[in-house]
């Protein structure tokens, strides 16, 4: 659509600056505190309160994250999900399905659910991807100490013996030359 506005929202990450910077009449929101602990639910729902009170009536949303695949990579994902306005929109196709309450009202809360679920399952999946990262970080840098530190012990009993060599020759020279001066 030519007339679509794009608007970014991201949790404190690395990197978001550069998008705060790049396109700021379109970032909506950054959450500075948001994830300082272990992310809960309700923690996800009040962020994404602050997105919906800005742009209450969304097209669509799509949260991109990393996914876990396993501990060597992960792939760039993302979830579409469909806004009211898009629901609203297609809403014959959803009549099969029977509400107590509005169907509208309905159809804006299941968005709203869809896009905190969605943004929670992508908050867990950059966590277990950035963990497994860690791990595989922490495990080379181990073996890579382990193999300097070998190297070193290796050259320091290197140097030590060669010393000992040293002074033998020169414990023998000396009595040699006490023996041959006698």
């Amino acid at each position: 659509k030519d007339d679509a506005k794009v608007h970014y929202v991201s949790p404190p990450f690395k990197g978001v600056s550069v998008f705060c910077t790049e396109y700021p009449d379109q970032f909506l929101v950054s959450g500075r505190d948001f994830g300082k602990q272990d992310y809960s639910f309700p923690e996800v729902l009040l962020y994404l309160n602050e997105i919906v009170k800005k742009v209450p009536n969304f097209d669509s949303a799509s949260v991109v994250y990393n996914k876990f695949k396993n501990a060597l990579s992960y792939n760039v994902d993302h979830a579409f999900i469909p806004g009211f306005n898009l629901l609203e929109a297609n809403r014959d196709k959803f009549y099969e399905y029977s509400t107590s309450e509005d169907r509208a009202a309905t159809m804006k809360d299941l968005s709203e659910f869809y896009l905190a679920t969605a943004f929670w399952t992508g908050l867990y999946q950059n966590r277990a991807s950035e963990m497994a990262a860690r791990m595989v970080s922490m495990d080379n840098a181990s073996k890579n100490g382990e193999s300097i530190s070998q190297a070193l012990g290796l050259q320091y009993n290197r140097a030590r013996q060669a010393m000992i060599t040293s002074e033998l020759i020169e414990i023998t020279s000396g009595a040699a030359a006490i023996e041959n001066s006698d």
